[in-house]
């Protein structure tokens, strides 16, 4: 069965930036020794393109090349475990499609209107390694920042939620069935906003 899943990962923005062009050798000693490094150097072995050490070393150099985005994106997993913390186990979501509109209407419309609004969007683009690019070069897996500065909002509306609007709210038809998923998916990002007084990059990866 298809599936995709996210993770969260707290993380001060501006460190993890801060390693693009560092020329911080140690970067990639510290991601080596990451047990996702070897999964993730796999993963790109069956692509056309850098290994993960080249997309890294990229990355600290400086040296980005805009075909390799992919790459890079790739490499983002490994740099938010070296710079950041994860926020316990992720979320599955089985099936496919959960970065589409519907789920972020879906959002707005059970009054979550902030995590609608960050929610795999286009207005907020995350385009690690780079400041500014198209988003559509690097959008898979498909990485959204939410600033410390939004998390008050995103907790006050979750506090306000009752999960018992959600029996009465039939997810998209591409997600329907996954009502029990998406609850736990709701709970565990509640949790999630309420364990760090930093940045978080949510990282929603798997089969498009």
């Amino acid at each position: 069965m298809a599936e995709q899943f996210l993770r969260g990962y707290s993380i001060n923005f501006d460190d993890l930036y801060a390693v693009v062009g560092s020329k911080d050798a140690n970067i990639i000693k510290q991601a080596q020794r990451k047990d996702v490094f070897e999964e993730l150097n796999e993963l790109l072995e069956e692509v056309d393109g850098l290994t993960l050490e080249e997309a890294i070393h990229d990355i600290v150099t400086g040296n980005l090349k805009q075909k390799e985005a992919y790459s890079y994106r790739r490499a983002l997993e490994v740099l938010l475990e070296v710079k950041g913390k994860r926020l316990s186990d992720e979320a599955d979501l089985p099936g496919r499609g959960w970065q589409e509109e519907g789920i972020k209407n879906y959002l707005i419309g059970i009054g979550l209107p902030t995590l609608g609004e960050l929610w795999c969007s286009d207005k907020v683009p995350f385009s690690f390694p780079w400041k500014k690019i198209k988003s559509d070069s690097v959008d898979w897996p498909i990485a959204m920042l939410i600033h410390k500065s939004s998390i008050t909002r995103l907790i006050e509306e979750f506090d306000a939620f009752d999960f018992k609007i959600l029996n009465n709210n039939a997810l998209p038809k591409r997600q329907k069935g996954c009502e029990e998923e998406f609850e736990y998916l709701l709970k565990m990002l509640k949790k999630w906003m309420k364990r760090t007084n930093k940045d978080i990059v949510l990282l929603l990866d798997g089969q498009q």
